[in-house]
């Protein structure tokens, strides 16, 4: 829906609509302190986490009043046949290659910093959790953001493929080497920067009939193969070495994607 009303270059559209999740995040730890900290750990553990969760449920409320207000983009029209029929149809080469690419990508993000938690309750150092967290995803969000504008002097694929082999790279001293508040904060950085570009890649990927259940296939699809990285590192000791691995493979499932849907555009 952004992307089609803005009247922005598409790189800084789509770092700015990407922006909404982790900031979402930090929120949602802000709020998560607070009913740590007037609760107590032991009534939080015991009921807090239930009325901690429950919250979610005024964000839901907002955004259902948000969405019946809006009118459709410009360049919506009423699709001939089931946009999902026709996606499958017509978009079904690319809509691989974009389950690749968000894929991979959600596959770096769920075997690095979205599961610091339990990688510093498992070397001893739950204490820093809430700090690095929230920390961590003030990167992530000032890294989606700076995407947009340090795309437009940089190719947008470069771009994504020279920071994820650079956060690639500083893995083994963030996780393996020299787990600290300071390097897990810098791997966070890093490796946002790609997801700041997500909406760019795919939105011209498919016909405007089935765009939005192109995006929303490739983002949720794309979410069933990331989502199993967790229970993958756990999987692999020391769990450090683990999220290397997965991250390793994260980056690879995202440039190949990344690069056949390059080929195809063309």
């Amino acid at each position: 829906m952004i992307m089609e009303w803005s009247k922005w270059r598409g790189e800084l559209t789509s770092a700015f609509v990407q922006s909404g999740y982790p900031i979402g995040v930090i929120i949602a730890t802000i709020v998560n302190v607070l009913f740590l900290t007037y609760m107590g750990p032991t009534s939080f553990n015991a009921y807090g986490w239930r009325i901690y969760m429950s919250t979610g449920a005024i964000v839901a409320v907002l955004a259902f009043v948000i969405r019946s207000r809006l009118i459709e983009s410009p360049l919506w029209s009423r699709p001939k046949a089931n946009p999902l029929t026709l996606l499958f149809k017509r978009g079904g080469t690319q809509l691989g290659f974009g389950v690749l690419f968000t894929g991979g990508l959600l596959t770096i993000y769920y075997s690095t910093y979205l599961i610091y938690s339990d990688f510093l309750k498992a070397i001893g150092e739950a204490a820093i959790i809430p700090v690095v967290m929230l920390i961590s995803t003030i990167a992530a969000v000032t890294a989606v953001l700076l995407a947009g504008p340090l795309s437009l002097a940089i190719n947008y694929r470069w771009f994504i493929i020279g920071t994820l082999i650079v956060s690639l790279a500083y893995a083994p001293i963030a996780l393996m080497l020299s787990p600290n508040l300071t390097n897990l904060v810098v791997l966070a950085f890093i490796e946002n920067f790609a997801m700041g570009l997500v909406p760019y890649v795919l939105i011209d990927e498919f016909d405007v009939q089935y765009r939005a259940s192109g995006l929303g296939v490739s983002y949720n699809w794309g979410l069933l193969i990331g989502g199993w990285a967790p229970m993958i590192v756990g999987l692999i000791s020391p769990m450090g070495l683990g999220m290397v691995v997965m991250m390793t493979i994260g980056v690879a499932l995202t440039i190949i994607g990344l690069l056949m849907l390059s080929r195809m555009r063309k």
